[in-house]
């Protein structure tokens, strides 16, 4: 899933007997489909695909959406394969997030942005406006820390982003940097997901 400031892929085997079949679906649709199948535990779901809607049931409950007619944008093109000059290796989501939040306190608008900047292996988060000053916050290492060449200039992202994404990990993530105006990409158990850097 993308919306053109980041991207999100998982990927999952499919079951036996079933033949592939791309398909777009709107994300009003997706996003009931996440909150119907998070409360029905391990209940068998059914899935119907023809050329124009999906069908799906679980449990007690049925969603039949139209499918979007056109073709997904290409996207293996802007996630990257080069090796990272820094790697934030990002030990515990939750607690960066909080971290993230604390720094983001400042700005009004959410969709500003918080830089990362590597101080040797450590991560210092800023936020900075022209009405409330700057807001620093170090993050122990146990929580995130830089291995090889992190940007001791640091690299910016929208807050909003950035909190969405660690929202999604669980377990260890590791973020990639080459260029601070380059899109980082992030690996994580849930998936692979690519956030475009944003100008402090």
């Amino acid at each position: 899933a993308t919306d053109g400031h980041q991207l999100f892929r998982a990927t999952e085997p499919l079951p036996s007997g079933w033949a592939a079949a791309p398909v777009i679906l709107p994300i009003s649709s997706v996003t009931t489909l996440a909150k119907m199948l998070g409360g029905e535990g391990s209940a068998d779901v059914t899935m119907r695909v023809s050329d124009t809607r999906i069908e799906v049931e679980a449990g007690t409950w049925a969603l039949v959406s139209k499918l979007i007619d056109g073709t997904f944008p290409e996207t293996d093109g802007v996630i990257p394969q080069s090796e990272p000059k820094g790697t934030l290796v990002i030990a515990d989501a939750a607690g960066l997030a909080s971290r993230i939040k604390a720094a983001a306190s400042v700005i009004d608008d959410k969709s500003r942005g918080v830089k990362l900047i590597a101080d040797g292996s450590a991560l210092r988060i800023v936020s900075v406006t022209t009405d409330a000053g700057s807001v620093e916050a170090d993050v122990p290492d146990d929580v995130a820390r830089w291995e090889g060449q992190g940007p001791a200039e640091g690299i910016g992202f929208q807050a909003r982003y950035l909190l969405n994404l660690l929202g999604r990990c669980e377990g260890e993530a590791r973020m990639r940097v080459t260029e601070t105006v380059a899109p980082a990409r992030v690996d994580c158990p849930a998936g692979l997901a690519v956030l475009m850097p944003f100008r402090i």
